[in-house]
């Protein structure tokens, strides 16, 4: 009927792997490329980068044991990283938000204090790093990390010192919440706001 009415024929588009699924697949295709040749820096950031991200999607579907096998595993890749050339602005920036992550999950499993040394860590990373100029990479991490320090402050009862952190996150992000619709900037700020009963004001 469709040809007969002259209607395009439509192709159905391929189906569309879930996140995680994607995320399995490229990180073991980071394997098998490291086991092809483990020298490779970029191959073992890629790795890393990928099971940090699938720590955060198994933390947050509630499989804290699942998240934390990809943490460390996400951990261990960049920290050797980094020892190599501490210079890497970019595989210092990916450790600290592994290290992030590995304090998010730390929290949301009832361990405030080891989820402080490790944000603390990620934090004075980050706090190193060359700020010169707009760098909304940098911006977005050193937001995470005061959002995360917030967090824990608020839960081990000093909401003092947990407005003090998420105002430091409303200020790192300054320079870039506002620009466009970024999700990547727009959910810390949101974070931010939301901590501070801020529902009205301007960034």
């Amino acid at each position: 009927a469709a040809a007969a009415s002259g209607a395009p024929h439509q192709v159905a588009a391929p189906p569309r792997l879930p996140v995680a699924a994607y995320m399995r697949e490229a990180l073991h295709s980071a394997k098998e490329l490291i086991a092809f040749d483990g020298t490779q820096g970029d191959w073992k950031f890629d790795l890393a980068k990928y099971s940090r991200l699938l720590g955060a999607i198994a933390r947050s579907s509630g499989h804290p044991e699942e998240a934390a096998a990809s943490d460390q595993e996400a951990m261990r890749f960049m920290t050797q990283l980094v020892a190599l050339d501490r210079t890497n602005s970019t595989w210092r920036r990916e450790l600290a938000r592994t290290q992030i992550e590995s304090g998010r999950l730390q929290l949301a499993t009832g361990n405030p204090s080891a989820a402080e040394s490790i944000a603390a860590s990620a934090l004075t990373i980050l706090q190193g790093e060359d700020s010169r100029g707009a760098n909304r990479n940098l911006s977005l991490c050193l937001a995470e990390a005061q959002v995360l320090l917030g967090e824990i402050a608020d839960r081990q009862g000093n909401r003092t010192l947990a407005g003090t952190r998420w105002e430091q996150a409303r200020l790192a992000l300054r320079s870039g919440a506002g620009v466009g619709a970024d999700p990547d900037f727009l959910l810390p700020w949101a974070l931010y706001r939301l901590r501070l009963g801020d529902t009205a004001g301007e960034v």
